[in-house]
């Protein structure tokens, strides 16, 4: 018989506003129920500050390389996981990197399209491709202003841990303590996106002439909606205009805003009132967006919530073992022209994943100047000959990878037990550009293509050794920074 679903959410033992002085939030998931952290989730309660009462349509940015477009995982930088009764379980440094690489190659490219997936940064209005701020409460029509509003992010914890996919019986491995620890929030940093489209709309902000006193302005342009409009009550523009050749000029704030379904125009009421007449019209009225200050505001974590999915009446764990596999970390710091190191693994690892961090909020995997890398296990080759990397094929306008590498990541990922979807390695760029794109642009920014060295590895009856060997082109110019190593081990605990 299988059981019901009972949601609820926990709040963290921390209170926030979460910052970067206080970046701890711990969760306790209680004892003596079933739980399917496969539908659990940790909510972060986010919120734009601004001492500004103006509101623009402000999203979210990486703040090291704006092409990249940030993920949920990214805000959170290591996690562990404990039973009460059992100890920890997991305990994962560099979680965000981890994760956000592993997502790029785990999802399609039509599901990294898709806003809903894994990102909330990335809202796009599905009627003119424009970037939308989930922070923004938009009013379109009547008379309400627009305003500010806190947006709740939800991060599977099935991609923090992973027994985030498992059902667990915490009346044989205790209360679960949920650990999280908060990336600095100087990783991504709001921007304004612009919704006027000009040029691509020629007449976009393009009013008709004003011909009596009035406070009312009417588009040129037609819309098939209002929501298709780039307008929204509370909105600041930039009236100009001309009186008899004479020019004008007047910053406004949208009061109103009515829809004529019938002629497809959209009339702006504003904070200030023309005095023309037939004899002295306004003529060329256009309105322009005035831009956000610099920095006119940042993120704060307000909040933070546990979602949890406890099975009522549910079968419960079989057995007294729980195996499964997480990742152990070790991170080492290069900075030279070439990397020849030795790293010491367990020997209940059966795969490693080397990453390239720099440290700063390019989270993503990034290496374009490396030229070949050779792989070794307890000093055999893992393929007997070195693999090449970030070459051009003949014509020089292709970016190739040696067919090894990509046989390197297929075999780490089917014996990870990890859905491999793409092998594109490219990373969807954030656009903000005033106009939808072709998918190709898309995805065809070369220096933020993904380079993960990766290799299964046999299980032993002690630790191994495994040493990578990576070579970069126009040495000593180019220089390999920071690397980290994951490590996926499989564990076995016993319950209570």
């Amino acid at each position: 018989m299988s059981g019901l679903n009972k949601f609820s959410l926990i709040n963290s033992h921390q209170a926030g506003a979460f910052t970067n002085q206080n970046r701890i939030i711990d969760f306790t998931i209680p004892e003596g129920g079933v739980y399917d952290l496969s539908q659990s989730f940790v909510q972060l309660v986010t919120r734009c500050i601004t001492a500004n009462g103006d509101v623009f349509n402000m999203t979210l940015k990486n703040s090291s390389d704006v092409h990249i477009t940030p993920k949920n995982i990214d805000l959170i930088r290591n996690c562990w996981l404990r039973g009460e009764k059992v100890g920890k379980l997991e305990d994962i440094t560099r979680v965000n990197v981890l994760q956000s690489n592993l997502l790029e190659l785990t999802k399609s490219t039509t599901e990294k399209m898709c806003s809903m997936v894994n990102s909330i940064y990335q809202v796009r209005d599905f009627q003119n491709g424009v970037l939308l701020s989930p922070w923004v409460e938009w009013h379109k029509e009547g008379t309400v202003a627009s305003s500010y509003r806190d947006n709740y992010l939800r991060i599977p914890l099935s991609q923090l841990y992973s027994l985030g996919s498992n059902i667990i019986d915490t009346s044989k491995t205790g209360a679960l303590q949920v650990h999280i620890e908060i990336e600095n929030t100087s990783y991504v940093a709001f921007e304004e996106v612009k919704l006027f489209h000009s040029p691509a709309l020629l007449n976009e902000g393009v009013m008709a002439p004003v011909t009596t006193v009035t406070s009312n302005v009417t588009t040129v342009l037609t819309y098939n909606s209002v929501e298709a409009s780039p307008y929204f009550v509370g909105q600041k523009l930039k009236l100009d205009w001309s009186v008899g050749g004479t020019p004008g000029t007047q910053n406004v704030i949208i009061e109103a805003i009515t829809y004529n379904v019938v002629d497809k125009t959209i009339t702006l009421q504003l904070n200030y009132e023309f005095t023309g007449s037939l004899a002295s019209p306004y003529t060329l009225v256009v309105v322009t967006e005035i831009a956000a200050p610099a920095g006119f505001a940042t993120l704060s974590i307000a909040n933070a919530n546990l979602g949890v999915c406890e099975l009522v009446g549910g079968q419960k764990m079989a057995g007294d073992m729980l195996e499964y596999t997480t990742f152990s970390v070790e991170q080492y710091s290069n900075n030279a022209n070439s990397l020849d190191r030795i790293f010491e693994v367990e020997a209940n690892a059966v795969n490693a994943m080397l990453m390239f961090n720099d440290n700063t909020a390019r989270l993503l995997s990034t290496q374009d100047k490396v030229s070949e890398y050779r792989m070794r296990i307890d000093n055999s080759d893992v393929y007997d000959r070195n693999i090449r990397v970030n070459y051009h094929d003949g014509v020089g306008e292709v970016m190739c990878h040696d067919p090894l590498h990509y046989d390197a990541i297929n075999r780490t990922f089917l014996n990870a037990g990890l859905t491999l979807k793409n092998l594109t390695c490219l990373n969807m760029v954030r656009d903000t550009t005033l106009h939808t794109v072709s998918l190709e642009d898309r995805f065809d920014y070369r220096p933020n293509a993904l380079m993960m060295l990766c290799t299964p590895l046999p299980l032993t009856a002690g630790t191994k050794k495994l040493q990578f060997t990576v070579e970069t082109k126009d040495a000593p110019v180019r220089t390999i920074g920071n690397v980290i190593l994951f490590k996926q081990i499989v564990k076995m605990v016993k319950l209570a």
